[in-house]
C-alpha cells in the first residue's frame, strides 16, 4: 500500500508543472432508449413465388435485446465503471499468469530503474497507460487494476516487495 502511495505521490508531483486534467463533458443529447425491434434490414431479402419480397424470414433468428441478455451491472459513473473493469482486467491477467501495474503522469526521475528491477526480479511490467492529461476512467481503471495486481505480487513475493525495489531503483 505504501509503494502505491509513493507511485502515486511521484507521478502527482511530477504533473503538477503541467495544466489540470480536463474535466470530463456530459452529452448535451439525452440518453437513447433501448432498441424495441429490429433496427438493420436484411442485407438478403428472400422473394415469394411472385418475385416479391417475402415478408416472413423464418431462418433468420430474431434479435436478442439488451433487456433479454444477460443482466448488466448498472454503474452510477464512467469512472466507476472503470474502476470495475480494471478489477476485471487486471484478475484477467493474473489468470494469464501476467503480473503488470499501470502508472501515469510525468516520469519521477527513479522509475525506469524501478520498471527495470520489477521486470527483471519479478516478471512484472510497469505499464504507461497515459501521460500527464488524464480523466477519471483513466485513473479509476489504473486504481482497480493496481488494487488487484499489488495484491497478488504480494503474495507471490511478499509484503515488503516494493519497498525493496524502491530502495534499489533509489527513489
Amino acid at each position: 500500500m505504501r509503494s502505491s502511495l509513493l507511485l502515486v505521490v511521484l507521478m502527482s508531483l511530477a504533473c503538477t508543472a503541467h495544466e489540470p486534467p480536463p474535466r470530463i463533458r456530459t452529452p448535451d443529447e439525452p440518453a437513447q432508449e433501448p432498441w424495441s425491434e429490429r433496427q438493420v434490414p436484411s442485407a438478403v431479402q428472400e422473394t415469394d413465388a411472385t418475385g416479391g419480397a417475402d415478408d416472413s424470414v423464418a431462418d433468420v433468428p430474431a434479435p436478442v435485446l439488451a433487456s433479454e441478455a444477460a443482466p448488466v451491472k448498472q454503474v452510477e459513473s464512467l469512472a466507476e465503471d472503470a474502476y470495475e473493469r480494471g478489477k476485471g482486467d487486471a484478475q484477467a491477467a493474473i489468470d494469464r499468469n501476467e503480473l503488470a501495474l499501470e502508472t501515469f503522469g510525468y516520469p519521477a526521475a527513479c522509475r525506469y530503474e524501478y520498471a527495470r528491477i520489477l521486470r527483471e526480479q519479478y516478471k512484472v511490467t510497469l505499464r504507461e497507460v497515459a501521460g500527464c492529461v488524464i480523466d477519471d476512467t483513466i485513473a479509476e481503471h489504473a486504481r482497480g487494476y493496481n488494487e488487484v495486481m499489488e495484491a497478488e505480487i504480494m503474495r507471490r513475493h511478499g509484503p515488503d516487495v516494493f519497498k525493496k525495489v524502491s530502495r534499489k531503483a533509489g527513489c
